[in-house]
């Protein structure tokens, strides 16, 4: 029992069971934004839990109400929605939670309101729906689906059949209306799509075409000879006048080549010069302008050599002259060699000197590095001065650098705690960044198993609306044979009476019907596939359960409003900007306590080191005056020093050492140079002896050749002389004449007696053409064409209009030969299926239910009135007990209305008065309790059906308070046992004290200022 105050939210306990099932309130006129409070803002969110068992499962459903924000200032709620199975995510938003809600209890909201929440208001919706309204509920608590199977193969054939019928009876309308070509002054009505005598009237029309075309066709055909004898006419004529044309031309040509006659006459004589002189004359040429080459180059040769002799013995004569010079060179070399040598022994003294410089700059260095260290003596004895007065001031500030330090370890431990955390959040990032892939991974698995499922279950429809199909099969091959026997046959199904003349007319059994064991197996197809859908379906749930619950509670943890704002990339790049900017922090702070921690150890040590440094100071000055008797020692030595240099520097032949080296350096290269000239002038003068030799013998060997040379040159020439002499040829100026404009004689030998061949044959050929067509000319005479063609034209115009006549005419009857034949068919198709299509109709009107007196009773509507009739007589016996044996309700099969559904109707009969009435007339308290009844007589019906869902609960809002006591009390008594079997679940909301008494198991609303409370009493 469910009791308070009035306006307490008892009644917003059932709204809230219903809106977690179904995201709707339990009244229609209350809407689900009204679920959230209003003693709260509404950016809290509102979450409504459900958490119920059915069929052996734990079920929780979550909704929650979120008003997001808005720049306008209005907001509209936003409803999420979440389902789980077992604690296992299932589905998620409203849509896909409220489907499955509906498949697993078998309601959709206004079912479930109408039978197991009787609402405020609402419960006598199941009472007074209609026969379609009863059956819709029926259908999800019972599995009529092979009924409605078999009226839907039923309807489907019909509907196949209605259509192919349509379309044979469009296409005959499109044939008439559309394709077929009125003949000129034909009766329309005669060619009408549906004329009784189409076909005949047809049939006429083309026999008369068929005439007139052929008519055409022999008339076209007769004008078609005379042109084609016209064109041969024409064609002969043609022959004749270019035969006449063809021997003028070849006697013209003819008279052309014997014009070239003289021509080719002077072209012979050219030949046989021309091949003379390339055979004969020219090798002869050829060697005598070789020998008279090779006489020429000889005496060029020599001439040359000549040349060359008288210029080597010049050149020698010149080096000879230079003999004097190159003695003196050689004198120099020898007073060159005694100065050098002098020069090499006074090194020495250069050497000394450079030892002594050498010491005297060490001493120096030594003087000055002594100097230089009595000055850094005297610095640092300052500089520790000043040190141990800086040091005490410094000592002022070490307290002041402690406090600062410890300041700045607590900024860098709190700045170590926040990068953890920045650390730890992005870890948590990039978990939700995983899981949106992963998400998006199961999405296309998702969808892969759905298509799969869906696949499954239309190949198992196939094969089940097949196995249905087959069935009307083997029921007529049952009639076919019962036929055969007696002579007739009764449909069981139609009732239609069938003989032997319509057994034609029967369905035909397929052999190829899939049996019981391929629906079978297909259907565990369809399971397996189904339950991959679940798997994949529970994996994404789960997945997607885990990514919101990581966004939230990260979003709670960094106090995030905008929760539907959520981008993972930008905060993993806000979280990483924010680590960038902690580990900067960091690394400040490290820095300044390393200096600081540095700076204050410096300041300890100086402390210790005060006393050792004043100690340094002591010990710097006894240092600074030894440093100086050092100092004097060293300058004495280099007194010494200098008296030494001085007196070797009298004994130098040069200021200096590099001068010396120089001035030996000169002498050595003026040595080599002169050397090198002595021996430049000994090769020149012994290369040119040897060349002047080889001169000699080269000459020699010229001369001795000349007069053989000279005796070949006169030799080629004698025999040019002879030849031409003997060929005819006066001089070579006439033989050049004869050669004029040849490169390669015999080339052009071979192109101009081609070329006289070639008219030769011309000649030959065009004399034998030109007496071959005076014969064929002889007897014909030129022929004007143009009177022919005038002819040829006016046939053709005349052939054109009767070819046009015959194509449209032959158009016609072709068009309404293919009329006729198409028209022909689709009558006779139609008349087929006549017989057919009658008796599918009366099964349609039967499986889905045809208008009547009765109204609309469909075959669906007529199985369910089986377990309708249970439903009613359960409730029945409740209802003896409730209304002490007045009332009982009767099934009306006949609906109240002539078009209406039929089938699930209910009358109450009342046995005081006899009458029996429709359930609208009830009272309220007699409606509340008749919906009552039927309630529990269809929770009861339902359980003794296996496959049926089962209806273990049932809620009622109000309604006892119209009820007498008497009645009260036996609604308690029934509501009671219900309970005490621990099969069914009660839940009551009234003010009726009795209830309260009665009812141990209560939960009590109460209302106060901050909201209503709730208290449960007598529940464990």
């Amino acid at each position: 029992l469910i009791t308070g105050d009035t306006g307490a939210g008892k009644t917003t306990i059932f709204d809230g069971i219903v809106f977690a099932l179904y995201g709707e309130l339990s009244g229609n006129e209350r809407k689900p934004a009204m679920m959230h409070s209003d003693l709260v803002e509404r950016s809290t969110d509102t979450v409504v839990r459900f958490v119920f068992s059915h069929l052996g499962h734990t079920y929780e459903v979550r909704r929650t109400i979120h008003y997001p924000k808005s720049r306008k200032g209005e907001t509209s709620a936003k409803i999420d929605a979440k389902m789980f199975r077992d604690d296992q995510p299932l589905v998620e938003n409203s849509r896909r939670v409220n489907e499955a809600v509906t498949q697993i209890l078998g309601f959709n909201r206004e079912q479930f309101t109408q039978i197991i929440m009787l609402a405020q208001g609402e419960f006598k919706q199941f009472l007074k729906s209609d026969s379609e309204g009863k059956a819709q509920i029926l259908s999800r608590l019972f599995d009529h689906t092979h009924v409605r199977n078999y009226a839907a193969v039923i309807h489907g054939a019909y509907l196949k059949e209605s259509e192919n019928r349509k379309g044979i009876m469009d296409q005959l309308t499109w044939l008439m209306e559309q394709k077929f070509m009125m003949p000129e002054n034909g009766d329309p009505s005669q060619y009408h799509p549906f004329h009784p005598s189409l076909i005949e009237n047809l049939k006429k029309l083309v026999e008369a075409d068929a005439s007139f075309t052929q008519n055409l066709k022999q008339s076209r055909e007769q004008m078609n000879q005379k042109i084609i004898a016209s064109r041969e006419k024409m064609l002969k004529a043609a022959d004749g006048n270019a035969l006449i044309a063809h021997k003028a031309e070849t006697e013209k040509k003819l008279q052309q080549l014997l014009e070239e006659t003289d021509h080719y006459d002077q072209l012979t004589q050219r030949i046989s010069a021309v091949s003379v002189i390339s055979t004969q004359l020219m090798p002869a040429m050829k060697r005598k302008e070789e020998t008279k080459a090779a006489l020429q180059q000889l005496q060029r040769d020599i001439t040359t050599l000549q040349l060359q002799k008288q210029q080597l013995n010049e050149q020698l004569l010149q080096l000879k002259e230079e003999q004097p010079t190159m003695d003196s060179l050689q004198e120099a070399v020898t007073a060159s060699i005694q100065k050098l040598t002098s020069l090499e022994n006074s090194r020495s003294v250069y050497e000394e000197y450079d030892s002594l410089q050498k010491e005297y700059r060490e001493i120096v260095k030594k003087k000055e590095k002594g100097e230089a260290q009595l000055q850094k003596l005297q610095n640092d004895r300052k500089l520790l001065s000043d040190q141990i007065e800086e040091g005490k001031q410094q000592l002022a500030q070490l307290a002041d650098l402690q406090i600062s330090l410890e300041t700045d370890h607590h900024a860098l431990q709190d700045t170590v705690i926040a990068l953890q955390q920045y650390n730890d959040d992005l870890s948590q990032v990039y978990r939700i960044h995983d899981l949106e892939k992963q998400i998006a991974v199961l999405e296309r698995k998702l969808k892969d198993a759905l298509l799969a499922a869906k696949h499954s279950q239309e190949i198992h429809a196939s094969i089940y609306q097949r196995f249905i199909e087959g069935q009307t099969g083997l029921l007529a091959s049952t009639m076919r044979e019962e036929i055969r026997e007696t002579g007739h046959s009764t449909c069981p199904v139609c009732g239609s009476f069938i003989t032997e003349s319509s057994i034609d007319h029967l369905a035909q059994s397929n052999h190829d019907l899939p049996d019981r064991k391929a629906v079978e197996q297909a259907k565990k197809d369809f399971e397996k596939a189904d339950e991959t859908l679940r798997q994949y379906t529970q994996k994404h749930a789960s997945s997607s359960a885990e990514y919101s619950a990581s966004i939230q509670a990260l979003c709670t943890k960094l106090q995030i409003q905008d929760r539907n704002g959520w981008n993972t990339n930008a905060m993993m790049d806000l979280l990483k900007e924010k680590m960038e900017q902690c580990q900067k922090k960091q690394e400040i702070l490290q820095a300044a306590i390393a200096c600081k921690t540095d700076t204050i150890a410096s300041l300890k040590q100086l402390q210790n080191n005060l006393v050792i440094k004043e100690s340094q100071l002591q010990e710097y000055m006894e240092s600074s005056f030894l440093q100086n008797n050092r100092l004097a020692a060293l300058t004495a030595r280099m007194e010494s020093i200098s008296a030494r240099m001085e007196n070797c520097r009298k004994a130098f032949p040069y200021p200096s050492a590099g001068e010396l080296m120089e001035q030996i350096q000169k002498l050595q290269k003026n040595r080599k140079e002169m050397e090198e000239r002595i021996r430049s002038y000994q090769e020149q003068r012994s290369d040119l002896e040897n060349r002047i030799c080889r001169n000699s013998g080269s000459l020699q060997s010229l001369n001795d050749r000349l007069p053989h040379v000279k005796q070949e040159d006169y030799l080629a020439g004698e025999m040019v002389s002879e030849k031409m002499k003997a060929h005819g040829f006066v001089d070579e100026e006439s033989i050049q004449v004869q050669m004029e404009g040849i490169v390669d004689a015999a080339v052009w030998i071979e192109q101009q007696t081609q070329l006289l061949q070639q008219w030769q044959r011309e000649c030959a050929i065009t004399r034998d053409n030109q007496q071959r067509l005076r014969k064929e000319c002889e007897g014909i005479q030129k022929q004007d064409l143009q009177i022919i063609q005038d002819e040829i034209d006016q046939l053709t115009q005349q052939y054109g209009l009767l070819d046009t006549q015959y194509a449209e005419a032959d158009r016609k009857y072709v068009n309404h030969h293919q009329t006729s034949l198409q028209a022909k068919l689709c009558t006779e198709q139609l008349k087929k299926s006549d017989h057919a299509f009658g008796l599918l109709q009366k099964m349609n009107d039967l499986a889905m239910g045809s208008n009547g007196t009765g109204g609309r009773l469909s075959f669906e509507r007529y199985v369910m009135t089986s377990s309708f009739t249970k439903i009613i007589a359960m409730a029945n016996a409740r209802l003896e007990i409730l209304s002490s044996g007045q009332y009982q309700l009767v099934h009306r099969m006949e609906s109240y209305r002539k078009n209406g559904s039929a089938g699930l109707d209910i009358e109450v009969l009342d046995r005081m008065s006899g009458e029996q009435r429709p359930s609208a007339s009830l009272s309220g308290g007699e409606s509340f309790i008749v919906s009552l009844c039927l309630a529990l007589g269809l929770s009861d019906v339902v359980r003794m059906y296996a496959g049926g869902h089962s209806l273990d609960a049932l809620f009622i809002d109000e309604g006892f308070g119209s009820l007498d006591g008497n009645v009260l009390d036996q609604a308690i008594q029934v509501l009671s046992s219900l309970s005490a079997d621990q099969t069914h679940l009660v839940g009551i909301i009234s003010h009726v004290e009795r209830l309260d008494e009665c009812i141990p198991q209560k939960i009590i609303v109460t209302k106060g200022k901050q909201g209503s409370t709730v208290k449960l009493t007598g529940v464990e």
